[in-house]
């Protein structure tokens, strides 16, 4: 930058070359970006950039170099000053002695003075061992009968080489460049001004023949003894295949005379993925700064789709997603613009996925087919087309169902990359001419319904009608090597993720290759640049595990749908296929209140208070987290019920866990077999014995009726007696079937019949029925006929709870999708494992830590872990019993130690409480207490195990009220 240069130009100008070097596979770290603009500036900023270099290395990031560059020129500007100092770092040196032009240059590498990057020692170990040319010796090129390139074909010849465009040569390669190492080195190229480029290598003697006149950017270089070389140009023999200006980097350079390929890549991927349906498209771009264009393309099709607008974009810290043109564009959409943290991929983890199995199908279709990598674009294609026909596991349906509410049809796949042969129309063949060409599948067109056909000479038909030899491919290995361009697949997808805030399908844009489509006839035409190059992007140093941050949860987890909150959000739901269901749940529901006669339409008396109604909605999930049924449920509002006036008594009773392990128990040791039943819309069958009104339910008001209200006659969700009216009905039935009722739980009926026993236990509309096969069908059967009920088969999850049964008859008790969902709720899905719940030396640490602020996340916590220790852990249950404890003021090291015991669970998620009756049913206990062990209040902790044979039914750990005066008295 000169002394009278814009400075926001001039970072506006580094940040896009660093981008284009990004894009070309260059790696370059936030530390030489920052290290570049400081040495890009003039002198006169010397003391600026003293003034940064003695802050701590961490702190000077690009965005800060920035901000201080941009202030520094700001207030100059201000001060409208005339200063007119000489230009530093100049690229014409020969004036210069060595020392000064040494003394002159900064390492962006080892962040020293006196050399330049590409001298580094530090970068290049073996650089002060190699040997150096004069730069008076001049390398001779080969002679050449072609004509001299115009200075406008030696420009281009530099943009093509600077942005890696595709290099083809018409001669086709059929030996490799090796060097001893088995690895080709391309050492260097000299160029001259007036002719074409010679291109040196250190192994075989090679000439790369070009021509910029070429549409297809063919680079004939043809030398001339005649010639003088004034500016050299040195092919880097790394990972990517770019020019430098220095031959001392080279021991030895030898002419060459064959003919060599070089490819290099120019193609990138933009993935978009719906988080409901998980539907994929991707768009294939030739340049990164097409991305904002393509944004707009999707939104407007989704508008147009689906009548809504994007919320949400997320994306990296790419230069192609954070310029001023894209920002001012989401701006002015309303869009809000998420950016992941640097190297924390795992914030958009369901894209970083899909790019993985994009580009792992994209890899294998190539391989599979044999055919050459400069066709990944058509394989990445293909492999999204696949990808959304195949089965997911969160919903268990292919994304194309989700996304259009059909079914696939796979009739039309074929195997990509074989033979095939496509029909030629007689408009564009003779009467003699073959009625089909040859050629090779290469997928599927998305805008029409035709395959995709390479005809070879970069050119593809689009046709309906083919012939394909799917067995064997077209090529063998021997002749993919000889049509291999020796390019390499993309290491990285560049990926845009576009989300919304409801989990309502969203549909992403797709690009075709082809300008035009004419789905009567075939079409034939040039294929693109961009579809034919590839791309070496920047190698991604982001990790691959980890979590979201709280603020992407939603999107982490997008099996779970977001229910309606009410009959209105259902009307207003954008999404037609989750619309219908909830509105068929709804039916389903008014089908049963019907049908039980829960209610009759009758003029609403004076003085009698109507309750109001409202529709609530569930989704219910099996045991493996799949959808098993949407659920409406019709709520009466009995909060503005009034005791005496509309209910008396409320209580209802539920089964205990002690129960319900000592009722396996007892299955296990009599060998009975368990059958889980649900009784539907249980609360309408309790009859109600008080006189209640309701208003009419939303979007069932009869016509005509509107100033109708509904006299209950049966017991309806919501009521505060409901569960009481409903329990009482279900055991005046299972009495009158003989049943007794257990006076220790009243939740638990037995029955006995010649010898055969027959348990049930109910938790409101859950019941298991233990017995024998015969005798659980007879008593379904009774249940059908004065109950609407589903038979759900042996029972495998019950309350939350996975029941296995062993091939000996046991039970297997466990709650891993609970550990599991309370592992993810805290964010500790990666923390360290830990084989103990609680650290032995816990409560000897006692002393005031610093409170938590906020005891919310806490309790949640302590609350959770409270369920898992009574249900089927008892081996936390001391532990969780003294941080409960801790609720009203927990301090930091408690709330560690709640942490430590989630870790422990998350270690031993796969444990199972094993209800095993290998030994008679004698019920035993064992008991202990410490002494004076809680140091706060020195009172006792007792804790009990109670086991019914060898089975463990209850376990208990508690504090005492009182503080003993012994251990014996504990």
């Amino acid at each position: 930058m000169s002394e009278d240069g814009n400075m926001n130009e001039h970072i506006a100008q580094m940040l896009e070359l660093i981008d284009k070097l990004k894009a070309v596979g260059e790696e370059i770290k936030d530390d030489h970006i920052a290290a570049l603009l400081l040495v890009s500036v003039p002198k006169s900023y010397d003391t600026l950039i003293t003034a940064l270099e003695a802050r701590p290395e961490n702190e000077l990031t690009p965005e800060l170099i920035k901000n201080k560059l941009t202030d520094e020129y700001n207030r100059r500007k201000e001060q409208d000053s005339d200063r007119n100092l000489a230009q530093a770092f100049k690229t014409n040196v020969s004036f210069k002695t060595r020392n000064q032009n040494k003394n002159d240059k900064f390492c962006t590498f080892c962040k020293k003075p006196g050399h330049s990057r590409d001298f580094c020692y530090h970068l290049n170990k073996n650089y002060g061992s190699r040997k150096r040319f004069p730069f008076k010796k001049e390398v001779r090129p080969q002679k050449s009968n072609e004509s001299q390139g115009q200075n406008r074909d030696r420009t281009a010849v530099c943009m093509q080489i600077h942005e890696k465009q595709n290099i083809l040569n018409k001669t086709k390669i059929k030996e490799e460049l090796q060097n001893k190492n088995d690895k080709t080195t391309l050492s260097s190229t000299v160029y001259n001004e007036t002719n074409p480029s010679t291109f040196i290598t250190d192994s075989a003697p090679i000439i790369i023949e070009s021509s910029l006149s070429d549409p297809k950017h063919t680079l004939l270089a043809n030398a001339d003894t005649r010639s003088k070389a004034k500016v050299s140009f040195f092919i880097d023999s790394g990972a990517s295949q770019h020019l430098i200006n220095d031959k001392r980097l080279f021991s030895s350079l030898d002419e060459t005379a064959d003919s060599i390929k070089i490819i290099v890549a120019d193609g990138k991927i933009i993935s978009s993925q719906d988080d409901y349906s998980r539907y994929s498209m991707i768009y294939l771009l030739s340049k990164k700064d097409e991305v904002l264009s393509k944004l707009k393309e999707y939104i407007a099709m989704t508008r147009n789709k689906f009548g809504r607008t994007l919320k949400v974009l997320r994306s990296d810290n790419g230069g192609e997603y954070i310029g001023k043109e894209i920002e001012d564009f989401l701006k002015e959409q309303g869009i809000v613009h998420q950016l992941t943290v640097p190297y924390s991929p795992q914030q958009n983890g369901v894209s970083e996925r899909k790019n993985r199995t994009l580009i792992e199908m994209t890899r294998c279709l190539l391989s599979e087919a044999n055919l050459p990598q400069r066709f990944w674009a058509e394989a990445a294609m293909t492999a999204t087309y696949l990808q959304n026909r195949l089965p997911t596991k969160p919903k268990g349906k292919t994304p194309y169902e989700l996304w259009t509410n059909h079914k696939p049809n796979l009739s039309h796949i074929r195997v990509f990359g074989c033979k095939a042969y496509a029909y030629i129309q007689k408009q564009k063949r003779g009467k003699l001419d073959s009625k089909a060409v040859e050629g090779i599948f290469l997928g599927y067109d998305y805008r029409s319904k035709g395959y995709r056909i390479y005809l070879g000479d970069n050119k593809i038909m689009i046709s309906r009608t083919v012939k394909f030899i799917e067995n064997p491919p077209p090529y063998d290995k021997k002749e993919a090597k000889e049509l291999q361009n020796q390019d390499e697949t993309p290491q990285q997808l560049v990926e845009l993720e576009l989300e919304h805030e409801e989990n309502h399908s969203m549909e992403e844009g797709e690009i075709n290759e082809r300008t035009e489509v004419n789905p009567c006839e075939d079409d034939e035409y040039e294929l693109s640049n961009s579809q034919i190059q590839t791309s070496q992007h920047r190698r991604s140093e982001r990790k691959t595990k980890g979590i979201p941050p709280e603020r992407f949860a939603f999107f982490a987890n997008p099996e779970r749908i977001k229910a309606p909150k009410g009959w209105n959000d259902v009307l207003k739901m954008e999404n037609p296929y989750e619309k219908q269901k909830w509105i068929e749940s709804t039916e389903e529901e008014m089908k049963s209140l019907q049908k039980n006669e829960t209610w009759k339409l009758v003029t609403p008396p004076s003085g009698k208070k109507v309750i109001g109604c409202r529709w609530t909605f569930k989704a219910k999930y099996d045991s493996k987290g799949n959808i098993e049924r949407y659920k409406a449920r019709l709520v009466a509002q009995g909060f503005s019920q009034k005791f005496g006036t509309d209910y008396d008594e409320t209580f209802a009773p539920v089964v205990t866990y002690t129960t319900i392990r000592t009722f396996l128990a007892a299955a296990a040791y009599k060998n009975l077999n368990v059958t889980h039943v649900d009784i539907k819309t249980a609360f309408l069958h309790g009859n109600l014995e008080d006189e209640v009104y309701m208003s009419q339910p939303e979007g069932y008001i009869e016509a005509g009726q509107e100033q109708k209200v509904c006299k209950l006659n049966k017991a309806i969700y919501g009521l505060k007696q409901a569960a009481r009216a409903w329990h009482l009905k279900i055991g005046e039935s299972l009495i009158k079937y003989g049943f007794e009722q257990s006076k220790a739980d009243p939740c638990l009926f037995k029955f006995a019949n010649n010898g055969n026993p027959m348990y049930i236990i109910v938790y409101v509309d859950d019941l298991l029925i233990a017995g024998k096969e015969e005798d659980i069908r007879k008593i379904i059967k009774e249940l059908e006929e004065e109950y609407e009920l589903k038979n759900l088969g042996e029972v495998n999850y019950y309350l939350g709870i996975n029941i296995e049964r062993t091939k000996e008859g046991n039970f297997a008790l466990n709650q891993k999708n609970k550990i599991e969902e309370i592992v993810e709720k805290f964010n500790l899905k990666e923390a360290k494992p830990t084989n103990i719940p609680m650290d032995p030396n816990y409560l000897k640490q006692e002393g005031e830590d610093d409170i938590l602020p906020n005891n919310t996340q806490y309790r949640k916590a302590v609350g959770a872990l409270l369920y898992i220790a009574t249900v089927s852990r008892p081996d936390i249950a001391v532990a969780v019993n003294i941080l409960s404890r801790r609720n009203e003021k927990p301090r930091e090291r408690d709330w560690n130690a709640v942490k430590r015991i989630i870790r422990y669970l998350k270690t031993t998620a796969e444990l199972k409480l094993i209800i095993n009756m290998d030994k008679e049913p004698i019920l035993t206990a064992f008991c202990d207490a410490d002494w004076a062990n809680d140091k706060s209040d020195r009172k006792s902790t007792s804790g009990s195990v109670f086991k019914l044979g060898n089975c463990t039914i209850q376990w208990m750990s508690k504090r005492q009220n009182c503080v003993a005066l012994s251990s014996t008295e504990a």
